[in-house]
């Protein structure tokens, strides 16, 4: 096989598709969402005792969040959905699933839809609402930024 200039080796390349990605929400599907973006960390805090040769990996729990980036539309879509998820009664009932669609390989000659990842983040609560305007020529956009928090998120 051929080297590149760090001298490796070349290598087949595989190529993936994927039309789309597939989100989901709790009584929040009619919402016209543009962007979306999450992380769960967990904390963890590593010691090195004085007294003893190892050291210590403390774990602790998890807390995620996530920002929504949606266009405000002419319905009452929006303010339903902040309803809900702001409403700390109803956070055991909030689910934000993301899935990607029409995954297939090129190399698979049956060009059949691969099962792909799905993320599923449960126990979601409203907790930052941003609004911008812009503006292009004669056209106005109205977008609305949701900050998140959840507690569990599942990979199926």
């Amino acid at each position: 096989m051929a080297k590149d200039v760090y001298a490796i080796e070349d290598r087949n390349l595989e190529t993936w598709i994927m039309d789309g990605v597939v989100i989901s929400l709790s009584d929040g599907d009619a919402l016209t969402i543009q962007s979306l973006s999450l992380q769960y960390p967990r904390g963890m805090i590593k010691i090195q005792p004085l007294n003893r040769r190892r050291r210590l990996l403390l774990v602790g729990s998890s807390d995620g969040t996530m920002q929504l980036g949606t266009i405000v539309g002419p319905s009452a879509v929006l303010r339903d959905f902040i309803r809900r998820y702001a409403d700390p009664c109803r956070t055991s009932e909030n689910v934000i699933t993301l899935r990607p669609s029409g995954v297939r390989s090129c190399d698979d000659d049956s060009n059949n839809v691969a099962d792909p990842l799905e993320f599923v983040c449960s126990n979601c609560i409203l907790a930052d609402i941003g609004i911008s305007v812009s503006q292009v020529g004669t056209m106005a956009t109205v977008t609305a930024g949701l900050a998140m928090s959840f507690d569990g998120l599942k990979i199926n």
